[in-house]
């Protein structure tokens, strides 16, 4: 063939092979812009076909609202609202949005080709942990304490030349568990999810009123048959 078609054979392949490599390395829009490769995940959400921004937008998106998901927590006829905003709890994503897109991204094009390859067999997933002020959840936990907590009340027995005579009636008591509640809470702030029912436990009297009834132990008789029956 002539060296003009040869060259532009040339050129043509090379063409051919670039744009299979940019394919290949990360998802690329007809506008050329790079997204996010297959099978990357960060908390649990895919990010592929995103860009970078529209990532760290999403994910800061999904960041507001776990901040702000109230949960009702419930004791017989109280409720309390709880949000990981009230502790100031917080979720860094940044280092890992950029693990993950450093995958398809970074290194050479046989690097990233091979990355690629092996994100379909397994799955890239990173995971940011959320902190808190563990002094702001003591005081939550603490102030629904203050409201919930009940000392238990004795009975009080007043003796009569008859029998005891209960002056005052027993109560049972209420006590929260404050570490069990301490430690739903900060499941819910990693999960999203725990028992919105309070942990309380009853508590009962040391002198309770059923204690102080009088109850017959024994019976005995003997006939009377004596010379000075008086």
């Amino acid at each position: 063939l002539p060296l003009g078609v040869k060259l532009g054979a040339a050129i043509l392949a090379l063409a051919l092979l670039v744009f299979g490599g940019v394919k290949l390395i990360g998802r690329v829009s007809s506008s050329g812009v790079e997204r996010y490769v297959d099978n990357v995940f960060v908390n649990g959400v895919q990010l592929t076909g995103m860009t970078k921004d529209e990532g760290v937008a999403y994910m800061n998106e999904l960041r507001d609202k776990w901040l702000n998901q109230t949960t009702t927590l419930t004791w017989q006829d109280q409720s309390w609202d709880f949000s990981p905003a009230q502790v100031n709890a917080t979720l860094d994503f940044g280092d890992n949005m950029e693990k993950a897109w450093s995958l398809g991204h970074v290194g050479s094009r046989a690097d990233r080709k091979l990355i690629i390859e092996g994100l379909k067999r397994a799955p890239a997933e990173f995971v940011s942990d959320p902190t808190y002020d563990e002094a702001a959840l003591e005081k939550f936990v603490a102030d629904i304490a203050a409201q919930v907590d009940l000392a238990p009340i004795d009975a009080e027995v007043t003796l009569t030349e008859l029998k005891p005579v209960i002056t005052r009636a027993s109560v049972n008591g209420w006590k929260l568990d404050q570490e069990q509640l301490k430690a739903n809470l900060i499941e819910l702030i990693e999960t999203g999810k725990t028992d919105p029912k309070l942990p309380v436990n009853e508590v009962l009297p040391a002198v309770a009123s059923e204690d102080m009834e009088m109850k017959v132990v024994a019976k005995f008789s003997t006939a009377v048959t004596f010379r000075t029956s008086a």
